[in-house]
């Protein structure tokens, strides 16, 4: 009896049967049902249509798995009962294979019991279209010659032998679930004509006919029906059981090597990442496919991150411990910063946990030394440090030891992100761990370039609460005695703020360097700094005030000083002395020996602006507050110097207009008093009397300006006219202007 296994789509032109009974009679075979070669001729002829009807009886294949032959009966006479009496069919058991046949050709075969639907493992197998019978192929292929077919497929290194090997495996009465074995084998060949023969006889053991056509046609032929092939295992596979899945998947991680076409691993990683699931299946699976994903970044990783990305994200999704592994394992096998990137930045996004562990933060902060800032993996694996807080800080403060300037800006620059984070990360900085990184890096400055002094000082480590009043102190000193090293006004301008939160601190230390510093620069920044933090710290005390006084008049009062520039000292000592906790009877000394020097030295404009902080304090008595105002507003009605200016040639030999030295009255000189003027206004301290005449004259000179009775410079003039128009305190808005026939 010669039974139908396979080839259903060849029945169309092997019998003439139509595109449906060849798909029902596929049906009938993945439920174990097989039809006898007499039995479908017998169906496709004219007299035989009630015998096709009840092939493609849907009472048929809904009982197939466990039809008996009472039930075949019962379902024969429904359908026709005179054709089926004069021409019985039954069913038979054939060398463990249930098949509908003709009475008359089943007589010696054994009865078929009802058997339920058998798993992958065990389908059937079978060929109508064989050209050499079970007999002749049990005469041909021996018990020798199988074993030695099975050595062939495994470790042959000629293709040929290794496709023969697949035919004559499929003749052969091996049990089918070591057939399956063998050519699952023969599936991840690295040749695509074994792969594509293997494929086909998977079908013969009664394999999805969809499945194992598209699987033929992905392993071989031309690029595009490749393609094609693949983008129809996205649908198709998502319709088998998960044996079957499990095969296509199978097939498709082999395509995952850099030998295949950009187009084929595109499509088999597509496919992949929508039909990756968990289970056993996934176990054997997921290894295997991490594998070849780690050997194709190896070599082309720039073309193939994105498509990875999504496959690993699926893996995560199946089993993140198990993916996670797997990643771990492969961080000290690649070579390629970029790929161990994207494994570190894949640990950090997925599982934060498993990046904790120390040989991970070793990596990421290997990485973050040496990395790339244009790689969008290392800015993720900058943020998963910062994430992982408490746990990647002893790491980097070892990593501060050893490495090189670079390296340490980063590592700092990480460092201080996580002083500031406070609680907002996964694990959160511990305060002893805090105080570590503010002392780690007090004790770095010192000795550090002027670079690395930078980052320390984006740091902000020097007011961080961790620091004690001491350490405190001896960041300020550090920073001064290293302020002359740098150059850049963004430096600068990083220096003078870090000095400025370092408050009440850094005023001791800066007194010093004003005195005993060794550079002009820090001397100078001392001066200028000074006042600057003591006016917003309300908490120094009268002593330590008057101890700062003292030692900025010992460089002014001084006969000869080395001292860069007396004009600071004159802008201090006003500051200094308009703070509330100067003590009233120095503040009225101070004034009085300020007024009584505009005359006698260069610094004028300097001690016109000193006076103008002076008279905005709260310790002033009313009568110096009404000398320095009515004395600065008749320096600023006062006639102004002729300008005076001629031509001269630059270096590049063009004529300019250079103007003489009593410019510097329109440029500095008012736009200073002006400020003083209004630092007053602003002030409550200010009797009602001069408020009133400064506003009065400044209105006045507006009106003379506006008229252009009064030439003054265009800074200036817009100093003015701020002024005028500024927002007044409250003190200040309760005041009326005074009336005038010009209003402004």
């Amino acid at each position: 009896m010669r039974i139908i296994r396979d080839d259903f789509d060849n029945l169309v032109d092997s019998f003439g049967a139509s595109r449906r009974v060849a798909t029902r009679l596929g049906a009938l075979a993945r439920k174990g049902l097989h039809v006898s070669e007499t039995l479908l001729e017998f169906a496709l002829d004219d007299d035989g249509k009630p015998l096709s009807k009840l092939l493609l009886a849907k009472a048929l294949l809904d009982g197939a798995d466990k039809l008996s032959d009472a039930a075949l009966q019962k379902l024969a006479s429904k359908q026709d009962a005179d054709f089926f009496e004069e021409n019985p069919v039954a069913l038979r058991s054939v060398n463990g294979a249930r098949v509908l046949c003709l009475a008359e050709e089943a007589e010696g075969a054994e009865p078929s019991p009802t058997a339920p639907a058998q798993p992958l493992a065990v389908m059937p197998e079978g060929r109508i279209s064989s050209v050499i019978d079970r007999d002749e192929a049990r005469k041909l292929l021996s018990h020798d010659e199988i074993s030695r077919l099975k050595l062939e497929l495994v470790t042959s290194a000629d293709v040929g032998r290794r496709l023969e090997a697949v035919r004559k495996l499929y003749l052969t009465e091996l049990p089918p679930d070591e057939k399956l074995r063998l050519f699952l084998t023969a599936l991840r060949d690295r040749e695509a004509d074994v792969r594509a023969e293997a494929a086909r006889a998977l079908g013969g053991l009664g394999l999805e006919a969809a499945l194992t056509e598209n699987l033929a046609k992905a392993a071989r032929g031309a690029v595009d029906e490749r393609v094609v092939a693949i983008s129809n295992l996205a649908r198709v596979l998502g319709k088998l059981d998960s044996a079957q899945r499990q095969l296509g998947v199978g097939l498709l991680v082999e395509f995952v090597t850099a030998s295949e076409t950009k187009e084929i691993v595109q499509g088999a990683l597509g496919v992949l990442a929508t039909q990756l699931a968990g289970g056993e299946a996934f176990a054997s699976l997921a290894p295997r496919l991490h594998k070849q994903l780690i050997e194709l970044l190896q070599v082309r990783f720039s073309v193939y991150e994105d498509a990875a990305r999504k496959v690993y994200a699926t893996l995560f999704k199946a089993d993140r411990d198990g993916t996670s592994q797997l990643l771990v394992g492969s961080i000290d096998e690649v070579s390629q910063p970029e790929l161990r990137f994207f494994i570190l930045s894949l640990l950090t996004e997925y599982d934060l946990a498993a990046a904790s562990a120390p040989a991970v933060i070793a990596q990421l902060i290997e990485g973050l030394r040496h990395g790339s800032e244009l790689d969008r993996n290392f800015q993720a694996c900058l943020a998963a440090l910062n994430r992982l807080g408490e746990k990647a800080v002893p790491g980097l403060l070892q990593a501060l030891e050893s490495a090189d300037d670079a390296g340490r800006e980063r590592v700092i620059d990480l460092l201080g992100h996580m002083l500031r984070g406070g609680e907002s990360t996964e694990y959160p900085v511990k305060k002893p761990s805090a105080a570590r990184i503010a002392n780690a890096l007090l004790g770095l400055y010192g000795d550090a370039s002027p670079e690395v002094c930078t980052a320390l000082l984006e740091s902000g480590f020097f007011d961080h609460p961790a620091l004690n009043d001491k350490a405190r102190v001896k960041a300020a000193e550090l920073i001064i005695e290293g302020m002359h090293e740098f150059r850049f006004e963004r430096q600068l301008e990083l220096v003078h703020a870090a000095l400025e939160r370092c408050g009440r601190f850094a005023l001791e230390p800066l007194r010093l360097a004003m005195l005993e510093s060794a550079y002009d620069v820090t001397r100078l920044a001392a001066a200028r700094l000074m006042p600057e933090i003591a006016a917003r710290v309300p908490e120094v005390s009268s002593e330590e005030l008057l101890q700062i006084m003292d030692s900025i008049r010992g460089l002014t009062d001084a006969e000869e000083t080395d001292f860069p520039d007396r004009g600071a000292l004159y802008v201090a000592l006003g500051r200094i002395g308009g703070h509330p906790n100067m003590p009233a009877e120095r503040a009225n000394e101070l004034a009085a020996l300020m007024r009584e020097r505009i005359g006698r030295t260069s610094s004028v404009y300097d001690i016109m602006e000193g006076l103008g902080y002076l008279a905005a304090g709260e310790n002033l008595s009313r009568e110096e507050r009404l000398e320095i105002g009515y004395q600065l507003l008749g320096v600023l009605k006062r006639g102004l110097p002729s300008m005076s200016g001629r031509m001269r040639k630059n270096e590049e030999g063009e004529d300019v207009l250079h103007f003489g030295r009593e410019t510097t009255a329109y440029t500095d000189m008012i736009p200073r008093i002006l400020e003083g003027l209004g630092r007053m206004i602003e002030a409550r301290a200010t009797p009602d009397v001069l408020f009133e005449r400064i506003a009065e004259e400044l209105i006045k000179l507006w009106t003379e300006i506006t008229d252009y009775k009064r030439v003054w410079a265009p800074a200036a003039t817009m100093t003015l006219a701020r002024l005028l128009g500024a927002s007044r305190s409250d003190r200040a808005a309760s005041r009326a202007w005074p009336r005038t026939s010009r209003t402004c």
